[in-house]
């Protein structure tokens, strides 16, 4: 029974190298937008308030 090359073992798991790495590009692209998200509804939400105590 040979080794298995290089060559080979390679031409075999490409594929998963390349999900793996395409996983990690869009977990870390939807953190920055959730992080976006979240600062935006803060500052709404301290608009609003701010709003409704300057009604009082």
């Amino acid at each position: 029974m040979e080794g298995v090359g290089f060559l080979e073992i390679v031409s075999t798991l490409w594929p998963v190298f390349l999900g793996f790495l395409a996983l990690v590009f869009a977990l870390a692209k939807s953190h920055t937008d959730i992080s976006v998200l979240q600062d935006k509804v803060r500052v709404l939400y301290e608009l609003v308030n701010k709003l409704m105590q300057d009604k009082k």
